[in-house]
Parts: structure tokens; sequence; C-alpha cells
């Protein structure tokens, strides 16, 4: 009598029913999770498809790889070169800068490529890397060119060592935004690049360890070299870009006017067929 208001039995058939209205939710709900993750995964299989379909259509894809890997390693050597020996480059210089004042050289190095790709960061919402690789190549050619004429006054090697820092800042980063977005990159590809760009580096530390000391120039003479073979070698991938860019909607377009002229004669040849169909029935 008690457990009647304190615990009401409830008979079995709605008990059962209460059980079925649960399960039934939880199926939908995993159903919908299911459905969800099956749209995940074929919106990333067509994705994937599309990457590599364009992947394919992009022609000589893969030695423009090589050509911008060979942009990147090349200029990287230089890069590196700088950063690893251009303390000891300022001491064995005429103007024989002490080993604090090159320690502080070196700062002022790393802080103006620190600034820079911060600020490259905001420049890249604005332009292309195809655009930024290009006022950087020409920011280091004036650098270099200001630091090695102007090496005899420490003023001068302090605006220009600032300079060569804001003009490396920008240029790794905007080599692999310039091969994704022309080329499309993987992770193969990445890998290839700095591959290549660890193996070509070290010509400068072979070369300048037999003649650095007895001619500290030479630094100077191999960073103008693989800069110049790096700009070469990005204005050759760039014009090659172009002029298949420029068949491919050539192509397409010459396609498309084939297209509308077969619809144009499919529709001439349809109402020549109706105009025939009417004249017999009328005879």
């Amino acid at each position: 009598f008690v457990f009647f208001f304190v615990s009401r039995y409830e008979k079995p058939t709605a008990m059962r029913l209460k059980n079925e209205e649960s399960d039934e939710e939880e199926e939908e709900e995993n159903e919908g999770e299911e459905v969800a993750e099956d749209l995940e995964t074929t919106h990333s299989i067509q994705d994937n498809s599309q990457i590599s379909r364009h992947q394919k259509e992009i022609p000589n894809r893969g030695a423009k790889l090589i050509l911008c890997g060979l942009v990147l390693a090349t200029y990287g050597t230089v890069e590196i070169g700088h950063f690893s020996f251009s303390a000891a480059l300022f001491q064995q210089l005429p103007v024989k800068l002490s080993a604090a004042t090159s320690a502080h050289l070196l700062g002022v190095l790393s802080a103006t490529y620190a600034f820079g790709r911060l600020a490259s960061a905001f420049i890249s919402l604005r332009l292309q890397p195809d655009t930024i690789l290009w006022y950087h190549f020409a920011l280091l050619f004036g650098s270099l060119s200001l630091l090695f004429f102007g090496r005899d006054r420490p003023e001068v090697i302090t605006v220009s060592t600032a300079l060569l820092g804001y003009g490396f800042s920008a240029c790794w980063p905007a080599v692999f935004a310039f091969a994704e977005r022309h080329l499309r990159l993987t992770d193969g590809v990445c890998s290839l690049f700095s591959c290549l760009s660890g193996a070509v580096s070290l010509v400068i530390p072979l070369v300048l360890g037999q003649t650095f000391h007895s001619w500290p120039l030479v630094l100077f003479y191999l960073e103008f070299a693989f800069l110049a073979v790096s700009l070469v070698l990005y204005i050759w991938v760039k014009l090659w870009i172009a002029v298949d860019n420029s068949k491919l909607i050539g192509g397409r377009r010459s396609r498309r006017r084939r297209r509308r002229r077969n619809s144009a004669g499919d529709v001439a040849a349809a109402a020549a067929d109706a105009e025939g169909g009417e004249h017999s029935h009328i005879y």
C-alpha cells in the first residue's frame, strides 16, 4: 500500500514504449552523426580528386617544381651564409670591427628579419607572392651592393645590414606560396625543397674554409653569384608558367568556340528539320 504512493507500479507496455522511444532517439542521433561523417568524407574525397585533377592539368609540373626548388636552394644559400659568416666577415674587413660590434650588427640583422616577417604577414594580404619576391630580390641586390661598396664605413654597414635583414625576411615563405599558387605543393615536394636547400647551402662553408682568411671578400662574390642564379631561375619558371597558362587559356577558349559553333549548328539543323516536317505535312 505504501509503495502505491511512493513508487507506483508501471505496466510493462508503458516502460517498453519509453525504452523504445529513447532507443529511437539514440538511433536518430547516431544516424545524424554517421551522415555528417559520410558528408565530410565525401567532401574530402572530392577535394582530393579536384587537387589531383588540377595537378594533372598543370603542364610540365615536375620540371617547374624542380626549378622552384632550385630557386629556394640558391636563395637559401645566400641567407644561411650571411647569417653564419657575416660577423666574421666584419672583423676581417679593412675597417676591422670588433667582435662586440659584429655581434651587435648580427642582432640588427635578426631584428629587421623578424620585423620583416611580421610586416610581410600583413603585406601578403594585399600583394601576391610573385610581387613580394620581385621587390625583395631588388632589395637584396641593392643592400648587398651598398654593403660591398660601403664596407669601409661602419654607418653604411649598419644600414645595409638592416636592409638585408628585411630583404631576407619574406623570400623563403614567398617561394613556397608562389609554388603552391601556381603548381600545388605536396608533402613530398616540400621535403624535396628542404633537401635541395640543405645540399646547396654546403657550398659556402666548403669554399670559405679554404679562402676566407686570405680573401674575405669571397663571401660577397658568392652571395652575389647565388642570388643572381636564384633570380634567373625565378624569371625562367615565372615566364614558363605564364606561357603555359596562356596556352591553356587559348585552348579553353577555342574549345568553347567549337562548342558554341556545334550547338549553333545543332540548333540550325533542328530548325531545318522542323521546317521540313511542316512542309511534308502540308503536302
